[in-house]
Order: C-alpha cells, then sequence, then structure tokens
C-alpha cells in the first residue's frame, strides 16, 4: 500500500504481517487537520488519534492502548518505554518522535520539527526503526531517538499485542465506511478561506500551504479503498495519485503566487481549488458505487 498517514501507516504495517490492514484506512482521506494562525497544519495538541484506536479494537479485536502516560513527565515516559522494549512480550510498539532530531529523514533533520510516527524494536543494544511512511528500515542512534522523544511537541505511544489480532468482519467493515463517508470536502472550504485571506495578506499564502503536500498524501488512502471493495483499476490508480498529486501543486502555486512582484493573481489558486473538488467528488462517488456493489456482493 502507498504510504498515507505516518500513524496509520505504522498501524497497518503491524496489522498487515497478521491481517488484511486495508479496513484501516477507510475514510482517511479526510483525516483531521487544524487551522492555526492561518496556517492550515496536520498536528496540534488539539488532533489525537483515540478514533483509530477504537477502530482498530473494533475491526481486529482488543489489541491495542496506550502505552504512552499523559499525566506523566516525558522522562519518566522515557522510563516506560525502555521498560516495554526490554520486555520482550508479543507487543508491537509505536512511538511519536520529531524528525528534526532523526538523520534518516534528510528533508526534516536539524530543519523543521515534524511530530511523527514510528515502530521501535530494541535487539540486544540496537535500536531498530521501522518507519513505513517515509520506506525506511534500520538502526538508529539511541542519543538520537531520546532526543527525538523528549523534545518532541508532543508526545505519544501505541502498543499492540498481535496474538489477539483477528480477522474484521464485513459487518463492522460496513459500520466503518457508512460512518465515515462523507460527500462535503473541509480541507477545499477551508483552503477557500485561506486563500481569501491569503489575498490581503501574502504571508498567509506563504505559511498557509506549506503543510499541504502531506495532507494531500492522505487523498491516497483511496486506493485502500478501492482495492478493498475489488475496483482498483489503472484509470482510479491515476486519478487518485494525480489528486495526491494535485494538492501538493497547490502549494507551489501559493508560493508562487505571494512572490509575485505584480498584483496577486488568487484566480490561479481558485481554479485549482476548484479543479481538485470537481476531482474528489468524481472518487467518492465512483467508490460509493464500488462500496454498494461490494455490499451486494457479499450479502448474497
Amino acid at each position: 500500500m502507498k504510504s498515507s498517514h505516518c500513524f496509520l501507516d505504522a498501524i497497518t504495517s503491524v496489522v498487515g504481517e497478521y491481517q488484511d490492514p486495508r479496513p484501516m484506512l477507510l475514510g482517511v482521506w479526510e483525516a483531521d487537520f487544524v487551522i492555526k494562525e492561518q496556517k492550515i497544519t496536520y498536528f496540534s495538541d488539539a488532533i489525537n488519534h483515540d478514533e483509530y484506536l477504537e477502530r482498530l479494537n473494533r475491526l481486529y479485536g482488543e489489541c491495542a492502548e496506550h502505552w504512552y502516560d499523559y499525566e506523566q513527565s516525558k522522562p519518566n515516559n522515557l522510563e516506560i518505554l525502555q521498560e516495554l522494549l526490554h520486555s520482550k512480550q508479543d507487543e508491537e510498539y509505536l512511538v511519536q518522535v520529531d524528525l528534526f532530531y532523526l538523520p534518516y529523514e534528510i528533508r526534516s533533520y536539524q530543519k523543521k520539527h515534524m511530530p511523527h510516527f514510528i515502530r521501535l524494536v530494541k535487539e540486544e543494544e540496537r535500536f531498530l526503526v521501522t518507519d513505513p511512511f517515509l520506506d525506511f528500515c534500520g538502526e538508529v542512534d539511541e542519543k538520537d531517538l531520546e532526543d527525538a522523544f523528549l523534545l518532541n511537541e508532543l508526545g505519544g505511544g501505541i502498543k499492540l499485542k498481535t496474538s489477539n489480532l483477528k480477522a474484521p468482519s464485513e459487518d463492522e467493515i460496513s459500520k466503518i465506511f457508512n460512518s465515515v463517508f462523507r460527500t462535503d470536502n473541509r480541507l477545499v472550504t477551508e483552503s477557500l478561506r485561506v486563500v481569501k485571506e491569503g489575498a490581503k495578506d501574502r504571508t498567509i499564502l506563504r505559511e498557509g500551504f506549506l503543510e499541504i503536500g502531506i495532507l494531500g498524501k492522505r487523498k491516497l488512502s483511496y486506493l485502500a479503498a478501492f482495492s478493498l471493495f475489488n475496483r482498483r483499476t489503472p484509470e482510479i490508480e491515476n486519478a487518485i495519485i494525480m489528486l495526491s498529486k494535485g494538492w501538493t501543486h497547490l502549494g507551489f502555486l501559493a508560493i508562487k503566487a505571494s512572490m509575485a512582484k505584480m498584483k496577486l493573481d488568487i484566480d490561479p489558486l481558485l481554479q485549482k481549488l476548484h479543479q481538485l473538488e470537481q476531482s474528489e467528488h468524481e472518487i467518492k462517488m465512483n467508490l460509493k458505487q464500488s462500496y454498494e456493489e461490494w455490499m451486494n456482493h457479499v450479502s448474497v
């Protein structure tokens, strides 16, 4: 599966070793975001992953819970993590870190702070990181990991008991799809608002869409949904990939507009947003039809 969401990519990389992970990605194309100081951002202390943790337990049995204790300090949570890594139980551990301190991610290392989830194990004295979102698997220095954990703006961690994982039921998959499927497009709505504010202040355009590519990458979760409902075709796959890339292109257009020496022209941004809205609406309608056909098949 293509990477779409760092937390869920870590989750599904574990689940996928035992069961079908695709139901976990339903609705990730609508994953939450906030507007912080006129900037669209994917991370905030107002966003948590409890919804996905609940879904994980609904689909695969009671297999996951927080190990991170938000009532404790980060150093105390580091001690908790170290004890877990030494326990050698049938559990997998997810850890939230800041990519600013991890050398394997050269685009962020010592450049920008980005909260991020990884899988972490300890083998003898080596710390091994699996990062499906960034396609990395390898050893990371203990000091770098400690800095990435302790100096992270936020904090979090999940443990999965792999021996408890069971196959998801079609009924539960159906309930989840119906609960997450929506025809409106909040990302377009909020982006339009930021563009209109940016027409009054160029700095808003320059800063407002810096993380839009990460949110655009979440649109790739449509691929897992179409695959789950047996309707992933080359045409559909191309439309989804182009949708994801289109959000990154919007970010480039915003930066370009903010740097223009002449009169600010937001028309290209408005046209791009209209195109993205239309493209995603077509994908959603196609997905709804795919789901209905899948339901008719499994109900026979």
